[in-house]
């Protein structure tokens, strides 16, 4: 994570911190730098470790809009995920979707994010990345609501809890 870490700074971003070993990484930017560090970011790492990686990047406001919209409440949040869209979805399918879903999960289309309960584990749903980039044309990566809610606390404070 340290490389990680040292491609954000190349790419602008200040007070870089990462966040368990999934790819998570908590800076500071002006929100129109975002973009640019986004853009950067995925540059250096195609450059220096000859990865072409989805960078899908939220301000704290927008990590705040996200939990306090999520649809689903009383149920148990180890079920609860996230997932971040690289970009709003170029075509919706709720049909495909609901055919694809196991009856005891639940979903939601945001514009950048899909709200998922998935009862049974992530690890069984077939409501995965790769379904949901084939179906919505769009860059997708997942995290489970812990993950969301801890990298919101970072990025608000600045700590880890």
């Amino acid at each position: 994570m340290a490389g990680v870490r040292d491609i954000y700074v190349s790419a602008g971003a200040m007070n870089v911190r990462t966040y368990i070993q999934s790819g998570n990484i908590v800076f500071e930017s002006g929100e129109e730098e975002l973009g640019a560090i986004e853009k950067r970011a995925r540059e250096l790492m195609m450059e220096r470790f000859k990865l072409e990686v989805c960078v899908i990047t939220r301000s704290p406001i927008q990590l705040r809009e996200i939990v306090g919209n999520m649809p689903f409440r009383q149920v148990d949040e180890g079920k609860l995920h996230v997932t971040f869209l690289s970009s709003p979805p170029v075509r919706t399918h709720c049909s495909e979707f609901e055919k694809a879903r196991d009856a005891s999960e639940k979903f939601y289309i945001g514009e950048r994010e899909i709200y998922l309960y998935c009862p049974n584990g992530y690890g069984r749903t077939k409501l995965t990345n790769s379904f949901i980039e084939r179906k919505l044309c769009v860059k997708a990566t997942t995290r489970n609501w812990r993950t969301v809610n801890s990298l919101l606390a970072i990025a608000e404070t600045g700590n880890y809890r």
